[in-house]
């Protein structure tokens, strides 16, 4: 059943009066990202609202009626534009809070509705890049960042919103049948709700940079003469590490990247010997020093820069180590006997880190020399994740104007506000002291660099 709604108040008043659990929304907006059409599954009955650009405070209309609900959606970044600028950190603190699902390329999978409406899923191979897709009932496949034709969009608004209801319900079980813990399915999505905030900041830079045409991937690359946009990609690679949808940002353009504000600052955060306290945490092995290069070489009595080859080297497993040195880390750290620990979960060619993530590798020999650098890539990434989620959701609490504008890995950019540089200071090192980065055995300070 289908119920159309001009009148945005009493359109509001279904959701505000709903007794459901979720509620399940779907926003479609045209090539200019011109806001069409409110839907929302309610009972089983779809209310769409139409005629949307004509409400001029729609975005926060919808914002205040959506406050105590859960909500369950098809794709966090193309909803996040339907939201002002004013707005757009109230979405951040509304779906960390219980955002159930979304479909935003987290998985190498495919999800498809049949006939008979069951949700089936189909691997694929982690080694190839696939898109994810969803078939509607009514024949139209769309990839999930194209954007709908307008003559489409009320039915595939009845046909997302229906998808949604069918995987919600089923959620749990696909989580056990890509054998992703509901631990790293949690840090996932957290980062989806992070990220998706992030791609809508746009990135000024100083001048027009000429970038060349295979890396000119997407149409909305290149937004405005000077500014850059970023299209993060969560499962593109074997274990699972970030990356941007294509090399948006090269030596050049960073360079050129300003800030937007009056006496606004480029800040970055650096975090020190962040892989190494990431395994080191895994571990279980406490050392609670900010510069570990540099207490091991003191410790050692040799240089920091070559400390740092050789633990990194020793720790991957790599012949490059020396045997002394090699010996004098396992008197101190005793890595051998973890790392052993963590092979037992090698089942033939195939790894499954402590936070959940199954990584398949091409062959068993292959799986048992890189498992150790699968089990760090794949938990460090969620770390990451976890404190960019916890400093986007500062941010937005405390309403600041200054925004992360990129992250990839262990690099985070802040376009930071002149007057909010303390604040921001603040919350990038208390930020680093909850979370996973909570740790009773390693210390995670991050500093603010740029200044």
């Amino acid at each position: 059943m289908k119920i159309f709604y001009n009148d945005i108040y009493d359109f509001l008043q279904v959701i505000i009066n709903s007794e459901d659990d979720y509620i399940y929304l779907s926003i479609k907006m045209n090539r200019n990202d011109v806001p069409l059409y409110v839907g929302i599954l309610i009972n089983d009955s779809v209310h769409i609202l139409k005629d949307i650009f004509l409400e001029k405070n729609i975005s926060s209309l919808l914002l205040r009626s959506l406050e105590n609900k859960k909500i369950c959606l098809y794709d966090l970044k193309y909803t996040l534009k339907f939201f002002s600028e004013e707005d757009r950190c109230n979405p951040v603190l509304l779906f960390s809070k219980d955002l159930k699902i979304h479909l935003y390329n987290i998985f190498s999978k495919h999800i498809s509705l049949d006939s008979e409406e069951v949700v089936s899923l189909t691997s694929i191979k982690t080694n190839k890049r696939k898109v994810d897709f969803i078939q509607f009932n009514s024949g139209i496949s769309r990839n999930i960042y194209e954007v709908y034709p307008v003559k489409d969009m009320q039915a595939i608004i009845v046909d997302e919103l229906k998808i949604l209801k069918i995987l919600n319900s089923k959620i749990d079980r696909y989580s056990n049948h890509i054998d992703c813990s509901n631990l790293y399915y949690r840090y996932l999505n957290k980062a989806a709700v992070a990220y998706s905030s992030i791609e809508q900041n746009k990135i000024y830079l100083s001048e027009n940079v000429d970038y060349p045409a295979s890396r000119r991937a997407y149409e909305d690359y290149i937004e405005k003469d000077r500014y850059a946009s970023i299209r993060y990609d969560f499962d593109h690679s074997i274990t699972g590490r970030i990356s941007s949808r294509f090399h948006s940002l090269g030596k050049e353009e960073k360079n050129k990247i300003v800030s937007r504000y009056d006496r606004g600052k480029i800040l970055s955060v650096d975090f020190s010997c962040f892989e190494i306290k990431v395994i080191l945490d895994i571990l279980n092995i406490k050392m609670k020093v900010d510069d570990i290069y540099y207490y091991l070489a003191n410790e050692i009595g040799t240089e920091r820069d070559f400390i740092k080859k050789q633990l990194i080297s020793y720790i991957y497993g790599s012949s490059a180590v020396r045997k002394d040195i090699a010996d004098k880390f396992e008197g101190m750290l005793n890595v051998g006997k973890y790392k052993e620990i963590l092979k037992e979960r090698i089942k033939g060619n195939c790894y499954n880190t402590t936070m959940g993530r199954l990584i398949e590798y091409s062959d068993v020999e292959t799986c048992i020399k890189k498992y150790i650098n699968g089990e760090v890539q794949s938990t460090a990434q969620l770390y990451m994740y976890d404190y960019i989620f916890i400093v986007c959701k500062l941010f937005a609490a405390k309403k600041l104007k200054s925004k992360v504008i990129y992250s990839i890995y262990d690099s985070v950019t802040i376009d930071c506000k002149d007057d909010e540089k303390d604040v921001v200071s603040y919350i990038i090192s208390n930020a680093a002291t909850s979370g996973l980065m909570n740790s009773d055995y390693v210390i995670f300070m991050p500093k603010l660099v740029g200044d």
